[in-house]
């Protein structure tokens, strides 16, 4: 570490809005999402709390030249209809008072709803009007970036949890179409990109599209990355910033300590040392006591979403998802596939989706055919929590 480095005190904010400047352990691979996204457009995904939206925040900060960036978070949002009502606005705000800005996206609205301003409008968008906006949003967005010699970015957080929603409310048609309008929007300006993050992965969602009916391959033009764990080193950095930002001197057995029991995980980092708050000092054995209360039910580490989400978006496979994780939770170093067949009283073959789709979505990692938990406190707590019912 460098002695800046030595000396940074971040006080934890479990769950809180991190400041650019805390976030540790994330600039190599945000240099490398800014190499890849100079080429094409990039879906990010990870489990939640594991920092996407960090990440986009270190993205911005660490921006290079001749890039503009606009970011929503769209979990919540209802609709295509508000999608393209939240690009309108986004789209208002890069061109701001430019002479002829969004000139074919007026166009449209003066005709759909009558002369209004853009910074006051509310659409209400029926039929395929929103995608209509969309398209014309975009090129306008083109011209106005060709003019300046920039690019554009928009950071859309959540994004697959809204199409998800979008699905699960009986329009996935709307989903079908808001996908491709978008795919042909990054095909047509190259000079914009969009990055899509989520916490459930593409694969889930276009099974549910190809069940209406869907053919296509919307995201076949997007680089997909994930966002890891910290690595040893970068945790160990942040959980010494942390022990400082409390007034504990960060001992390198103490913040092994944390950087064991966290498994790089930056949210349940911040929660440990949270605990820690108002005490003199701190003993490695005290970081596994925490550990283990943060474990306990009811968990403000909100572990219940694992189980929750396999029952939202894994359709006829959450069952079968479920008994998989309910066979491996007991074992930590793991279950041959074999023999999660045999306990399950299935043939190996019929488990490829599902294990495919669990090792996709982060629940298990695979090695010479066994199965084992990604993570061990999510392993700890389905053991805890899941399987006490």
């Amino acid at each position: 570490m460098s002695s800046q480095q030595d000396e940074l005190r971040i006080p934890p904010n479990p769950g809180g809005a991190i400041p650019a400047e805390h976030i540790l352990g994330r600039d190599s691979l945000v240099r490398e999402l800014w190499r890849h996204l100079d080429q094409q457009s990039l879906a990010l995904f990870s489990p939640r709390r594991v920092g996407k939206t960090s990440v986009l925040q270190r993205m911005t900060a660490l921006s290079p030249e001749g890039w503009e960036i606009r970011s929503r978070d769209l979990e919540g949002l209802d609709s295509p209809a508000a999608f393209a009502q939240y690009l309108y606005e986004d789209a208002g705000g890069i061109v701001g008072g430019a002479k002829g800005g969004l000139a074919k996206a007026r166009a449209l609205v003066t005709k759909l709803a009558g002369s209004i301003e853009i910074k006051n409008v509310k659409l209400t968008l029926q039929d395929d009007a929103w995608r209509r906006l969309l398209e014309r949003l975009f090129d306008d967005l083109d011209e106005h970036l060709a003019a300046k010699d920039s690019k554009l970015v928009f950071f859309w957080d959540e994004f697959t949890l809204f199409i998800g929603d979008v699905v699960a409310r009986g329009d996935a048609k709307g989903a079908m179409v808001l996908l491709d309008t978008l795919r042909a929007a990054r095909q047509r300006h190259p000079r914009i990109r969009m990055v899509l993050t989520g916490s459930i992965g593409f694969h889930l969602v276009i099974r549910q599209l190809v069940k209406a009916g869907y053919g296509n391959r919307p995201i076949n033009d997007v680089r997909a990355e994930r966002v890891p764990m910290l690595k040893p080193a970068a945790c160990n950095e942040l959980a010494a910033a942390l022990l400082r930002g409390i007034d504990l001197r960060p001992d390198e057995a103490l913040v092994a300590a944390v950087t064991s029991a966290s498994e790089g995980h930056p949210f349940v980092v911040q929660h440990l040392i949270d605990r820690l708050r108002g005490r003199g000092s701190a003993t490695s054995q005290e970081i596994k006591t925490e550990l283990e209360d943060l474990l306990a039910p009811p968990s403000v580490l909100d572990l219940g979403h694992y189980a929750e989400r396999l029952h939202r978006y894994y359709g006829e496979l959450a069952e079968l998802a479920v008994s998989v994780l309910d066979a491996v939770a007991p074992h930590e170093s793991g279950l041959h596939i074999d023999v999660i067949a045999t306990t399950l009283g299935v043939d190996a073959k019929a488990l490829v989706d599902v294990l495919r789709d669990l090792r996709d979505d982060d629940y298990l990692h695979f090695e010479n055919r066994h199965a084992r938990f990604a993570l061990d406190f999510v392993r700890r707590h389905w053991v805890n929590d899941r399987m006490l019912g």
